[in-house]
């Protein structure tokens, strides 16, 4: 939207999605101002109106999906490639907080071209 000051959510949801492409003291900075707008979103909110607080927990929703969704279609080759390193499929499923049968089923299913030797 041309114009549109961003909301402390959308700020805080654009430093975290911004996160992963941080290194060193840049990242320390990010995460120190996403904790500080964590602590001032968390203050505000008896101030907030109903709109307003769910507006800023969809923003951070929203914000944890798009990483997520940028991980989802690796998950086949992380999930064989820790296979191939020796880890176990209920350890996988517990790292990645999926069920056995997923990590299982996946592991059944992914191409050979993706599996590591």
């Amino acid at each position: 939207m041309p114009g549109h000051e961003l909301t402390v959510a959308e700020l805080r949801a654009t430093l975290a999605a911004e996160l992963d492409h941080a290194a060193g003291l840049q990242a320390a900075m990010a995460r120190a101002v996403i904790t500080m707008l964590d602590d001032y979103i968390e203050a505000a909110q008896p101030a907030m109106s109903a709109e307003d607080r769910a507006r800023a927990r969809l923003t951070k929703a929203a914000a944890a999906r798009r990483a997520w969704k940028e991980y989802e279609t690796e998950l086949p080759e992380l999930i064989t490639a820790a296979a191939a390193a020796g880890m176990t499929a209920p350890h996988i499923a517990r790292e990645l907080g999926a069920t056995e049968s997923y990590v299982y089923r996946i592991l059944r299913t992914t191409p050979a071209r993706l599996d590591h030797q």
